[in-house]
């Protein structure tokens, strides 16, 4: 408990230093790069058949409900109506706010998008983990019917890699920089061998 919440701490910090330091224009210059790359990797058909389930997603939630145009009319000044002085006090302020408001967007925007790039590989990434994960239970029946020894020390390991391995992907969807679309199934060979190496080291008699 004490892991996933430190893991959690680390992830709302990742987040809001993305939100509070990040130029929105370098972010979209990252965001369209890993756009490109995602394209050359599965083909301009595959990618923009990803892209626009994204986009009809983020439109349904966001832009249709106006939850995005809100953000802006609700913390932002109306330069169409009568200023109560605060604008010319701190002008940079809302310059700063506004950006901060364009970084969230365009972040939420690519998370949906890496959110598709995810559910592309999702299907192999199951099979390859159910695989590994009876694999792990084969190696542990050896064990058993030899008499070995499961290792504590390995399944302790293999027990904190897969927590990480998990909260892998909240760290990756509000990561600020291009990322390669190798990423995700790394990410999935990752977990599968943590789940093999915590099956297989887990106590026989579990």
């Amino acid at each position: 408990m004490v892991r996933v919440l430190s893991l959690t701490l680390l992830w709302l910090m990742q987040a809001g230093m993305v939100l509070i330091l990040v130029n929105a224009d370098w972010l979209d210059r990252e965001a369209r790069s890993e756009r490109i790359t995602i394209a050359d990797h599965l083909g301009i058909g595959r990618y923009t058949e990803l892209e626009a389930r994204a986009r009809v997603t983020y439109d349904k939630w966001f832009v249709a409900t106006r939850v995005r145009d809100e953000s802006y009319t609700r913390l932002l000044p109306d330069p169409s109506r009568p200023t109560d002085g605060m604008e010319d006090l701190a002008p940079w302020f809302f310059k700063w706010l506004k950006e901060r408001l364009d970084v969230f967007w365009l972040l939420v925007f690519q998370a949906f998008c890496r959110v598709q790039l995810l559910r592309e590989w999702a299907t192999w990434i199951l099979v390859v983990a159910i695989a590994a994960i009876c694999d792990g239970f084969v190696q542990r029946r050896i064990k058993a019917a030899n008499h070995g020894l499961a290792s504590a020390d390995k399944y302790a390991v293999a027990r904190n890699a897969v927590t990480l391995v998990m909260f892998a992907p909240f760290l990756y969807l509000s990561m600020p920089i291009s990322v390669t679309p190798l990423a995700v199934p790394v990410w999935g060979a990752s977990l599968a061998i943590a789940l093999m190496l915590l099956t297989a080291h887990a106590q026989h008699r579990v």
